[in-house]
């Protein structure tokens, strides 16, 4: 009876013993992962790309917000259409209404009708010109979105999804709006001379405006570049590569797009 007293006291003391044993190892596993980023909340998530890019791609990464990022860069947008939007209204209307007097010198148009077309196309592009944001933002952030999708995943071999680079897009963006707000301000002040005002190289070729030299620096803007390596860093988090892959590809698509509009647009 004795021996086996003895021998349950030492099976319990072994059990107890194993237990022990086994309770850091519960404690460890409930430790959270202290290397996992916190995800931002959708503003923070917007403002942050100018503090902590890689923060908010490693926040998209782990969970992709991009309403309130949208709302944000429309508005920014917005803003700069405010502030300057009529002297931009402006030099659009210039060609129609250059091809509408030489209709009126023509023959084709009385005056009645040239002054009726024109407050017509005076009233359509200042409606426009508040629509457009809202339509074009989105537009040009989801073809940004499918390019940086081929280039992460099919050239760069990653695994992303759209909507994680949609919201990096949507993030990003609001570099390239503030900007546009500067542009805004620097517009106004100086009377509406919106080709004279130039965010990069274009400032170089300013005594010959017309030249292809000018337009197509006049696409390198500083706020273009700043947008794109943030960018590029983004995709180097969510397709998990070297951001001295990402960022050039990145350059190439904002730069060039950029270049490709300033051609288009007259250097503006």
């Amino acid at each position: 009876m004795e021996q086996n007293d003895e021998n349950r006291v030492s099976q319990e003391q072994d059990t107890n013993d194993q237990n022990e044993s086994f309770e850091p190892q519960a404690s460890m596993m409930e430790e959270p992962d202290q290397d996992t980023p916190e995800v931002m909340s959708p503003l923070a998530q917007v403002f942050s790309v100018f503090t902590s890019p890689i923060g908010v791609a490693e926040s998209i990464r782990q969970k992709p917000q991009w309403l309130i990022p949208a709302i944000v860069v429309i508005v920014a947008t917005l803003i700069s259409v405010v502030i300057a939007g009529q002297y931009y209204l402006d030099i659009n209307m210039e060609a129609q209404r250059e091809a509408m007097q030489e209709q009126l010198h023509n023959g084709d148009l009385t005056q009645d009708q040239y002054e009726t077309a024109l407050s017509i196309g005076t009233k359509i592009g200042q409606v426009m010109m508040y629509v457009s944001p809202v339509i074009s933002v989105p537009f040009m952030v989801l073809v940004s979105s499918a390019i940086l999708l081929f280039a992460g995943n099919i050239i760069l071999g990653g695994t992303a999804r759209f909507v994680q680079y949609w919201s990096l897009v949507f993030s990003c963006s609001l570099i390239g709006s503030v900007g546009e707000i500067l542009r805004a301000i620097l517009v106004v002040v100086k009377n509406g001379d919106v080709r004279g005002v130039q965010l990069g190289l274009g400032i170089l070729t300013m005594n010959n405006m017309d030249s292809m030299a000018h337009k197509i620096l006049a696409g390198i803007q500083v706020f273009t570049v700043w947008e794109a390596i943030v960018v590029g860093l983004g995709v180097a988090v969510l397709a998990r590569k070297s951001a001295g892959v990402t960022i050039p590809i990145a350059l190439l698509i904002y730069v060039g797009a950029r270049i490709g509009l300033s051609i288009l647009s007259g250097g503006m």
